[in-house]
């Protein structure tokens, strides 16, 4: 049997962008891990589309306790009974700050390091990303690939291991620029309504003017 590949995730967006990648790149044994720090619903809805969508395995580490050494021992528990000995294929991460991710890696095997956005904290030259030691010796530097949603713009690796991924399906049926646009910004429809379809969304908001969505 093939080795997994492992996408560790930290906030909702990041589960949705590894959804991307493996519907894009039709990757196979994927294990999405959820280190759940801020107890979001959010998570565990997304969680739940990438484990029914994706047909991946999910896993969950849930931080409980308040203080660090209790923390530290429980995340090592957690390792322990669940990637004792496990060799994986790729490990996708986008917090490459975490201390729970820096722990993980010195205790799993893998092939190669494969990074995704972390919201826009790839793009800030003066944050960690650019500037912590330790993540540019022992993550960036070692980056086979990393998935991009901001085209043209520098990120935390060279161009020759950027690829722009799309976080959406289809084209804008706008063709056609002017000096304004109306954006609407919000949660999917099937999240906030279970009753309500896209019919419902889009003719709410051709009525209100809006252009995208």
């Amino acid at each position: 049997m093939s080795k997994k590949n492992l996408f560790v995730c930290l906030t909702p967006f990041q589960i949705y962008f590894s959804m991307k990648i493996i519907e894009n790149k039709n990757i196979e044994n994927a294990l999405i891990l959820l280190i759940d720090l801020s107890n979001s619903p959010k998570n565990y809805y997304y969680l739940e589309r990438a484990r029914l969508e994706c047909k991946c395995e999910v896993l969950i580490y849930k931080e409980v306790n308040t203080k660090k050494i209790l923390k530290l021992f429980c995340f090592l528990k957690f390792i322990l009974l669940n990637f004792l000995f496990k060799k994986f294929n790729s490990i996708y991460m986008a917090s490459l700050h975490d201390k729970y991710i820096h722990i993980l890696m010195k205790f799993i095997s893998f092939d190669r390091i494969i990074g995704f956005d972390d919201g826009v904290a790839n793009l800030n030259k003066n944050g960690a990303y650019f500037n912590d030691e330790y993540i540019k010796t022992r993550i960036v530097n070692n980056m086979d690939k990393h998935y991009t949603v901001f085209s043209g713009i520098d990120n935390i690796v060279g161009k020759e291991k950027l690829e722009v991924l799309s976080l959406f399906d289809g084209n804008s049926d706008v063709t056609y620029i002017k000096k304004s646009v109306k954006i609407f910004v919000g949660q999917p429809i099937d999240e906030l309504f279970k009753e309500k379809d896209k019919d419902y969304l889009f003719n709410v908001l051709k009525s209100l003017g809006i252009d995208f969505y």
